[in-house]
């Protein structure tokens, strides 16, 4: 029996080295019943297909209804050559239907025609204090505002915001306790009553839970596949460590907002630094603490409607708490260090910003 499965994400949990994948071994994964259509859009990691179930329709019925007949008829189109291939499994993955959840769910239901299907849906989950430092560090990696909201949370798009700050003014430390996190439980809810609670497939976002200790074995074993040295695979899209970030988040304060994509660029001008701990990894184990007790609660609810056990993750805070390692909460850079980065501001300045 054929079978449909879209992958939600989270984000940031190796969604674009999945995608990178399925585009560069996509004849491979055919001839191993997958069927990952290269429709969508196709960014430099990988065709993310499941773009088409987006609910970003506008104020605009002819626009609304052009929109809609564009994206039906391509989704069909996939679903024909689903039919007639040989394979057994479709596949479509977007990361930011998970944080956009409702608006999948509606977006969803104007696809009629998957009715007949049993829709799988895919999500990783990852430690809510992780997912927080990362969506920092990205919004860092691309100089973007944080809106402020009356409560003093803040939120990265602009809904009736009280304030506003470049992300060079936040601190990641400031942002982990301030961060506007929904209800997730309430997310799997939603999920469930769309797709049914059968078909939601949970997997931790932990090294220790996944197959071989591998995200890409782990998350093809979903359909079957065992991956061999015939694939082409690679890890995409990684994070800087913490001080790399810093470094980015310094020189943000002197670039427009939004013109510095701060991977590419740490890749081309070398933000080289020693350390190889993660960004979590470098905070201090109180402030760890604090941040995951937070969290705890709704992830061992999750854990317990969907996972049928008491504990999300295998142990409550992260395998380096507790253990020896360099940790700061803020990092101040010295007038060398400065003077070396504004060199860098000014190298980004010319050859990017004039253009």
């Amino acid at each position: 029996m054929k079978k449909i499965y879209i992958h939600i994400g989270m984000p940031k949990t190796g969604t674009s080295s999945i995608q990178n994948a399925l585009t560069k071994n996509n004849q491979l994964f055919l001839k191993n019943g997958l069927f990952y259509p290269l429709i969508g859009t196709n960014y430099s990691t990988g065709y993310v297909n499941g773009l088409y179930f987006k609910n970003d329709y506008k104020k605009n019925f002819v626009y609304n209804n052009l929109l809609l007949l564009k994206r039906t008829s391509i989704l069909r189109k996939a679903l024909d050559q689903f039919a007639k291939n040989d394979c057994h499994t479709l596949l479509f993955s977007e990361e930011n239907l998970f944080e956009h959840y409702n608006d999948f769910c509606t977006a969803f239901k104007k696809f009629r025609f998957f009715k007949k299907f049993d829709v799988k849906i895919i999500i990783y989950y990852r430690r809510s204090v992780e997912y927080i430092a990362e969506i920092w560090a990205q919004t860092v990696k691309s100089n973007r505002q944080v809106y402020y909201q009356k409560d003093g949370s803040m939120v990265l798009v602009d809904l009736d915001s009280h304030k506003q700050k470049n992300i060079s003014e936040v601190s990641l430390v400031d942002f982990l306790a301030n961060y506007a996190h929904k209800d997730n439980f309430n997310t799997f809810q939603r999920l469930s009553e769309t797709f049914g609670k059968e078909n939601i497939i949970l997997r931790p976002f932990e090294k220790e839970q996944w197959k071989n200790n591998d995200l890409l074995d782990d998350f093809f074993s979903i359909f079957g596949i065992e991956l061999n040295d015939e694939f082409n695979l690679q890890n995409v899209n990684i994070t800087p460590n913490r001080i790399q970030i810093e470094k980015i988040n310094y020189m943000n304060s002197f670039l427009p907002a939004r013109s510095f994509d701060g991977f590419i660029k740490t890749k081309e001008l070398m933000l080289d630094s020693k350390e190889n701990q993660s960004i979590v990894e470098s905070l201090p184990d109180s402030i760890i603490k604090k941040s995951s007790e937070d969290y705890h609660k709704e992830e061992c609810r999750i854990a317990k409607e969907f996972l049928e056990r008491d504990e999300m993750f295998n142990s409550k805070y992260l395998s380096f708490y507790g253990k020896k390692r360099n940790t700061y909460a803020e990092l101040i850079f010295d007038n060398e260090e400065k003077e070396e980065l504004q060199k860098t501001v000014q190298l980004i300045k010319n050859k990017y910003c004039n253009q």
